[in-house]
Order: structure tokens, then C-alpha cells, then sequence
């Protein structure tokens, strides 16, 4: 039988697609009968595929520690388990089903593919849907979260229990919410709020808005806020709080650094609490600083300054520092300059690795001339910034004791004897000491019904 008899036998069967022409012809010439042999196929089908969602978060969060150096160590301390976003990032793009091929059998009968489904993309809580649908963008910063197949931002991060080992340091983009504690050596940062259930040990926190400590802070000399609103607590003991607003603390602020830029109240005016005490460290606030007690009888030595911007204060006091350290370099490097430029004048020339000594000392020099001169122009700004006057309060409820040193404005005032019921202010050069006054500073909490009559000491005016 020939190539050509067979095609024929099987056109008229009605087989006329995927004839394989080779396969026939090998046949016929080296036929072997009573054997089947495949001489036609169909064309296979291919249906479409789903269409797919490409999401530029991280659906599902994986533990990540950062490598902290060169040498490949790992810092288990950041875990990046929180991924922020910010306005207008691209969070998720929806690819479209790829559309299949149909399939044709040998008697060319066509055979239609199984047609891909159209992937579902959804935004939710802070994120918008492009007009075509295909696009997903944040709509505010925060995290990225996939619930219910839709794409959300929270502007709120909680922590369930405490920042720990189990959630490493915190860095996000809104308000973090701290059920328990904050452990020693972990460190949480927000761009909004901070809330802490518990209390904080030797920890950082940075917020950029207030901070709310249920607990309060055992600092051990470790502990760092930095505060961008107003920061409340139940204590504060042995930390350094910068904030920006108003600082209430319920029972005790003991052996801290803390400077308010507004008011700072401890137990008293609109937060009432039992103890109220102001013990030990430095304390620094704008127009206002009120307490039950300030200092104790042990005359534990308390610093107290209202009147001058903390900020403002600090930084004169850095740059003060800075000058002396800078001017004490200053005199080496003109030491050095002196010695290595008369050994040149003696000798006509110097090693070629004293010579390169020679020039950075030059260089040198001249950087630091640079440098006072900038140090010197911004301390005169500040000076006369630190000349304007604000008008700052002092008050205590309760007993003021000895070892307390407190300056309203640029004028000093040292408590040796116990006062009570007394509010200081300062009035022509002077510190005068007056009844007691009770302050409000509207923070809108719980205000005292009733004032405590006032005594003052004969020798209560002091300069």
C-alpha cells in the first residue's frame, strides 16, 4: 500500500487535521502489518489561566532579622516584621486572565477552551482602587495589610502582649498600641502616638505624637522619650524625657532629666494623684511646674527651671561645651603647627611623613577657625533668644524642702528651709514666693473641688 492509498483511506474516513505525513510515509516503506501506528493528531487545548494579583507588600510577615554588620552578625533585635508604606505607594496590581487556545480534533472538529477568571482586587480602610480597577494605592501611611482579600492600611499597630524578643524593635509609620510592657534594650518609634499598657523599662521611645505610659518608666539611668505632643504617665523614675507639650505625670517624677516645652504637673491642677513628688534630677519646663512635693526631706539636691525654653537651654549648652572642646584642639594643632614649622625654618625641610603631618594640621586649623566662627554666631542667636522673657510658675501644694534649686528665668532661688502652700514667680530681678495658686492647664482630666489654705513663711522672698 502507498503512501498516498493510505492519506486517501483516511481522508474518507473524515480524518483530514494532524495528519502526520512522516509517519505515513515511513509506513509505507517499511511496512509491518496487524500493528496499530498512530498516523493523525489533534491539536491539544489549552484554557486560559486565572488572572493574578501582584501585591508589592508582604502578605503573610516572615522574621527577617537585620545582618547589623560586615561580618554577617545578626542583630535579633530587628526582625522588620512591620513593613511601612507611605501616601500614594503602589500596593497591588491586577494582572489579567491569560485567554486560552482551542483544541481541534483530527476529524477538525473545533473544541473551545475553558475561558481564565477574572482575578478579584478590593481596597479597603485607607487605600484606593484605580477608576480601571487594576490598581491598588495607600491612601495614608501606615502598614499594608491583606483581611479578607481586601487591601487595607493601619494607621494603628498593636502589640498584643509586650515588645520583646517575640516582636524585636518597632518602627512604624501611625500610632503603636502596647498592651503590656517594653522590655529593657528594645526600642519602639512612631510617627503618631504611643500607648504602653504597662510599664517601660530601660527603653527608647520616639513618638512624633503623644505619648501615654498606663504604667509608668523604670529607667535605671537607660531609659530615653522623646516626645513630639504631650506625654502622661503614673511615674517617671531614673530616664531622660524630651517633649515637646505638656508633661502629667500622676504619682512621682524621681532622679530624671526631663524638660517640657509647655507645662509639667505631677499630681496636681487638672490630674490628681496621691503623691505628686518632684525628687531628684533636673527638671525643666517653659511657663509652668507643679507638684504636691518638690525635693525631700534628705535635701536631695533637685534642679527646677521654668521660664526658659528646655530646648533652647540645651542647645546653649551643647555649643558652650562644644567651643571648649573645640578651642582646646585649637591650641594643639597650633602647638604642632609651631614645633613642625621650626624644626622647617632650622633644617630647610621636613620627612615626607612629617610634612603631610604639617598639612593636615594646616587643614585642620583652618576648619576649626570655620567651626568657632558658626558656634560663635549661633550662641549670640541663642543668647539673646534665652533674653526674652517668659513669665514662670512654680507652684507646690504640699511641702517644698531643701536641696532644691529652682530658676525662673535667668534668676536662682535655693530653698534652705521646708516652705509650704507656696507659688514662686519672678518679678524684677527677684524671686518672691506668694499663696498658693492651682493650676489648670486644660488638659481635660479630673480638677480638684476644694484648695488647701496657704501658708508662707516669714522668710520666704529670696534672691
Amino acid at each position: 500500500i502507498t503512501e498516498e492509498e493510505m492519506i486517501e483511506a483516511l481522508r474518507m474516513e473524515g480524518v483530514v487535521h494532524g495528519i502526520l505525513e512522516a509517519e505515513v510515509k515511513r509506513i509505507a516503506g517499511d511496512p509491518v502489518y496487524e500493528h496499530d501506528y498512530i498516523v493523525a493528531e489533534g491539536t491539544e487545548i489549552l484554557d486560559g489561566k486565572d488572572g493574578t494579583i501582584d501585591y508589592h507588600f508582604e502578605t503573610e510577615k516572615v522574621y527577617k532579622p537585620m545582618v547589623a554588620d560586615k561580618d554577617g552578625r545578626v542583630d535579633h533585635k530587628e526582625l522588620n516584621l512591620i513593613e511601612n508604606v507611605v501616601e500614594g505607594q503602589l500596593l497591588a496590581v491586577k494582572n489579567p486572565p491569560v485567554p486560552g487556545k482551542p483544541g481541534i480534533t483530527v476529524l477538525n472538529e473545533y473544541l473551545p477552551p475553558k475561558p481564565g477568571k477574572e482575578a478579584r482586587l478590593d481596597a479597603g480602610k485607607n487605600a484606593t482602587l484605580s477608576e480601571d480597577g487594576n490598581e491598588v494605592r495607600a491612601e495614608k501611611a501606615g502598614l499594608a495589610m491583606l483581611l479578607a482579600n481586601k487591601v487595607v492600611i493601619s494607621q494603628i499597630y498593636k502589640v498584643p502582649g509586650s515588645v520583646g524578643p517575640e516582636t524585636g524593635n518597632i518602627n512604624f509609620l501611625g500610632t503603636v498600641e502596647i498592651q503590656d510592657s517594653i522590655e529593657d534594650g528594645y526600642e519602639v518609634k512612631a510617627t503618631e502616638d504611643v500607648i504602653v499598657g504597662k510599664t517601660v523599662g530601660k527603653a527608647i521611645i520616639d513618638a512624633g505624637g503623644d505619648v501615654t505610659l498606663h504604667g509608668g518608666v523604670m529607667g535605671h539611668n537607660e531609659a530615653r522619650i522623646v516626645c513630639n505632643g504631650d506625654l502622661r504617665a503614673r511615674f517617671i523614675q531614673e530616664a531622660v524625657v524630651e517633649c515637646r507639650g505638656n508633661i502629667i505625670v500622676l504619682d512621682a517624677l524621681l532622679h530624671s532629666t526631663v524638660d517640657a516645652g509647655k507645662n509639667i504637673l505631677c499630681g496636681v491642677g487638672d490630674v490628681v494623684g496621691k503623691r505628686g513628688m518632684i525628687v531628684g534630677g533636673q527638671v525643666r519646663a517653659l511657663t509652668l511646674i507643679a507638684c504636691k512635693t518638690m525635693g525631700s526631706p534628705m535635701t536631695t539636691k533637685t534642679q527646677i527651671d521654668v521660664g526658659r525654653n528646655p530646648k533652647t537651654v540645651k542647645r546653649f549648652e551643647e555649643l558652650q561645651a562644644n567651643v571648649m572642646a573645640d578651642r582646646k584642639n585649637f591650641d594643639n594643632i597650633r602647638k604642632g603647627l609651631t614645633a613642625l614649622s621650626a624644626i622647617k625654618a632650622k633644617t630647610g625641610s621636613l620627612p615626607p611623613e612629617k610634612e603631610q603631618i604639617l598639612s593636615t594640621l594646616i587643614v585642620a586649623q583652618e576648619s576649626l577657625k570655620t567651626r568657632l566662627t558658626e558656634t560663635a554666631g549661633e550662641l549670640r542667636y541663642i543668647q539673646n533668644q534665652l533674653k526674652i522673657k517668659v513669665q514662670g510658675v512654680v507652684s507646690i501644694e504640699g511641702q517644698l524642702h531643701p536641696g532644691v534649686k529652682i530658676m525662673i528665668g535667668t534668676v536662682p532661688f535655693y530653698v534652705n528651709q521646708t516652705e509650704k502652700y507656696v507659688t514662686l514667680k519672678e518679678a524684677e530681678g527677684e524671686i518672691r514666693t506668694h499663696t498658693y495658686e492651682d493650676p489648670t492647664i486644660g488638659v481635660g482630666a479630673q480638677k480638684k473641688k476644694t484648695k488647701k489654705k496657704s501658708v508662707v513663711s516669714k522668710e520666704s522672698v529670696k534672691t
